[in-house]
């Protein structure tokens, strides 16, 4: 066990943390959770300085770390890629709607007096639906293209990142780790959300698909 001052600084590392230490000053990120990512950063460097880099798996975990932002690049791309794909599928269906001129028709069958009740209440229900799940589908899908708060590890502070390495290699590779862990967690809120706006345009997607389907039925 070790000894309480045996876990305190120097105060040249004291310095140094100081010195190269993410603080988070100026993001979004809440005042808690800037507080608490500082600490850990403290703690870790406090025990790697005292075991060294040969004791601990940090490197491994940095290394895992990167790999797994490499991986959320990757299934951002595939995301996007099928993005892509649903929004070609959605001009073929707008396209078959105006070739065969469904909302021309629909329309005139609720304005028609000779339509019975039910014709013209069927028919707005349709021409409601498709207007919906057309333009709401169509929504989804921009927003998924269009959705893009990414992060990458930043390198504009190189000289800092030049210094610290020289001065102090456990320091960098506190600063390292904690930097790219914040990426990955921004990343990985990303994807869920990109993820799930995919999936609501797939559900609005076969809706539309459904009301395109009635509409040919009515016609």
């Amino acid at each position: 066990m070790e000894r309480k001052d045996e876990m305190n600084l120097t105060d040249a590392q004291e310095m140094i943390f100081e010195k190269y230490a993410n603080k988070y000053g100026i993001d979004k990120t809440p005042a808690k959770d800037k507080i608490e990512k500082i600490e850990r950063e403290k703690y870790v460097y406090k025990l790697l300085s005292i075991k060294g880099t040969d004791d601990t798996a940090i490197e491994k975990l940095l290394d895992l770390t990167i790999r797994d932002i490499e991986l959320q690049y990757s299934m951002k791309q595939t995301i996007e890629n099928k993005a892509g794909f649903m929004i070609a599928l959605w001009g073929v269906l707008v396209a078959s709607m105006l070739q065969h001129d469904m909302l021309l028709v629909l329309f005139k069958n609720i304005v028609d007096a000779s339509s019975s009740i039910g014709t013209r209440v069927s028919n707005s229900i349709i021409l409601v639906g498709l207007t919906i799940f057309g333009i709401g589908s169509l929504v989804y899908i921009i927003l998924v293209l269009l959705y893009n708060p990414y992060s990458k590890f930043l390198f504009d502070r190189r000289d800092e990142n030049f210094r610290c390495a020289v001065e102090d290699k456990n320091m960098l590779l506190v600063k390292l780790l904690d930097s790219n862990t914040t990426v990955w967690e921004k990343n990985e809120a990303a994807n869920e959300k990109k993820y799930n706006y995919l999936m609501k345009h797939v559900i609005w997607m076969l809706l539309f698909v459904v009301f395109i389907i009635l509409g040919f039925c009515c016609k």
